[in-house]
């Protein structure tokens, strides 16, 4: 079934909102040409001194990265679980496998700033499509999201697989993934 019009205006509502959160986030982080911000961060996190940071640095980057960065009035969004932390990783972090470089850094703390602005609307997606439960949206469930999404048009076969092919999905779409490409 498709999105009510209240269903679709408080989403709407609600993307608004999370532009604007992204906005000021971005101002926050803003990057100069050497880096100066990312490399403070990278020298403060990676423990193990590699030039990379790992899933458990990468964890405790945004643990307390994201308690300065709650707005007047809400929470202080919860701690991103393992299976979050690996899509970050495996997303972010194209240069080396399994870690995130100085230059996936803002890329990865964007990606999880974007999802936990948007986690409502995920979390709803998800209870709605997730038919069987594993977390994972699958090529049919991830169309029926998109049709909903384009006001009952269905997009192509060719089109789900090249939003599929852009989240990375292998088994499914998970609800970072989703972030990426709704």
């Amino acid at each position: 079934a498709a999105f009510t019009a209240h269903e679709h205006n408080k989403a709407l509502g609600r993307r608004r909102q999370a532009v604007e959160e992204q906005k000021r986030f971005r101002r926050d982080l803003k990057v100069d040409a050497n880096f100066t911000k990312l490399r403070i961060l990278l020298e403060k996190y990676d423990k193990d001194r590699s030039g990379t940071l790992d899933a458990n640095e990468l964890t405790k980057l945004i643990e307390n990265y994201r308690e300065g960065s709650a707005t007047a009035g809400r929470a202080h969004p919860p701690p991103p679980t393992e299976e979050e932390i690996q899509c970050i990783v495996k997303t972010a972090g194209k240069q080396r496998k399994g870690t995130i470089d100085i230059s996936e850094i803002e890329f990865a703390l964007d990606l999880w700033h974007s999802y936990i602005n948007n986690r409502a609307t995920i979390e709803a997606a998800f209870l709605k499509y997730d038919t069987d439960g594993n977390q994972k949206l699958e090529f049919d469930q991830l169309k029926n999201y998109l049709t909903d999404l384009n006001d009952g048009h269905s997009p192509t076969d060719s089109e789900v697989h090249s939003i599929w092919s852009e989240a990375q999905a292998e088994e499914g779409v998970s609800k970072i993934q989703l972030t990426l490409v709704t």
